[in-house]
């Protein structure tokens, strides 16, 4: 299934500047599939599932084109290891990320550590970050315990 959806936010804002596309692993089997995808610069929004097609490499190669992303949703692709994180964290317009690692394929490198999350500290937007099965339970606890004790003694002053 291909869905392409345009809405109009304001009357100021042209709209190419809307679009979302949504696609499942039908379209996608192949990384070439996946690369042609890299021709939409004017994306805002990208979901892709079940694609096998959406490794590692294309990931990076969708996040280093597609600049004006503001969400990012690779559901259950073939992405194997932490090799598009770097490549992720230069989308720095994103809101929203979700991520995770298809079932039917073996993750050689999953659950990733607290190093590999802190490869998208350059995403000071995200208001929704969803990569659980990416990410060891223990990284993400780490972390949030350390920004936990940043924020409480601001709250006290």
């Amino acid at each position: 299934m291909v869905t392409t959806r345009r809405s109009k936010i304001s009357q100021n804002q042209p709209e190419e500047a809307c679009q979302n596309l949504e696609m499942d692993g039908a379209h996608l089997a192949r990384r070439a599939d996946a690369l042609h995808l890299t021709a939409l610069t004017s994306l805002t929004g990208l979901e892709l599932w079940d694609a096998a097609g959406v490794d590692d490499a294309a990931a990076c190669a969708l996040a280093l084109r597609l600049k004006r992303l503001q969400k990012l949703n690779l559901f259950d692709c073939g992405l194997r290891s932490a090799a598009a994180l770097p490549s992720i964290a230069t989308l720095t317009g994103l809101t929203g990320l979700w991520l995770s690692v298809s079932s039917s394929m073996p993750a050689t490198d999953f659950p990733l550590g607290r190093d590999e999350l802190l490869l998208l500290a350059p995403l000071t937007k995200l208001k929704t970050l969803d990569c659980g099965c990416c990410f060891s339970r223990a990284a993400v606890d780490e972390l949030w315990d350390e920004e936990l004790e940043r924020w409480r003694p601001q709250q006290q002053i």
